[in-house]
């Protein structure tokens, strides 16, 4: 059986399982184009990404593929410390804003790293008060200014999709013409 990256057994499938179990009933799976699925709180659903790491809080490994664009929770899980963090979607477009391309693309919304070094403080905690901190970040999705950056998300998702095909098609046209 295989033991890769997206294995069932990888360490980040470990960390997500390990999220869906403490939440409970108040986890429930989505599309994994949208992310790693949803926590609910009071009948609404807000999604989320799940990072696993065995790198220390305060070391400079890298978490990969964050997916700003997309404009959701970043759950990550330090399974040596047997602690979480949770970075709502404006902290993660804040961690990102300085960088001057993305992983394997030279957009940084649509895919970047962040160290984990560079986590905000404030967003640690244990599996006792993880329901409690995605409460906390819950709420960041009714302000008018994540309203506002989501919307933003969605024109530049749109650009980027419109460009994707348009350069699609025009390498399909260059190699049509060289035959």
């Amino acid at each position: 059986m295989a033991e890769g990256l997206n294995s069932k057994n990888s360490l980040g499938a470990n960390g997500e399982k390990r999220f869906a179990s403490l939440l409970g009933n108040k986890f429930s799976e989505c599309d994994k184009k949208l992310g790693d699925g949803y926590f609910i709180i009071n009948d609404e659903k807000y999604v989320f990404e799940v990072k696993t790491t065995e790198g220390s809080i305060s070391s400079r490994a890298k978490l990969n593929q964050i997916r700003p664009i997309k404009c959701i929770t970043l759950v990550t899980y330090f399974k040596k410390a047997n602690l979480w963090s949770v970075v709502n979607p404006l902290q993660v477009i804040e961690l990102t804003k300085t960088k001057t391309r993305g992983q394997h693309t030279e957009c940084v919304i649509e895919c970047t790293q962040i160290e984990v070094n560079k986590l905000p403080e404030d967003s640690f905690c244990t599996d006792n008060n993880l329901f409690e901190k995605l409460f906390e970040v819950s709420k960041i999705y009714e302000t008018t200014k994540y309203k506002k950056i989501k919307d933003q998300c969605e024109v530049y998702l749109q650009v980027l999709k419109s460009f994707n095909e348009e350069s699609r098609q025009t390498l399909i046209s260059m190699v049509k013409s060289e035959l």
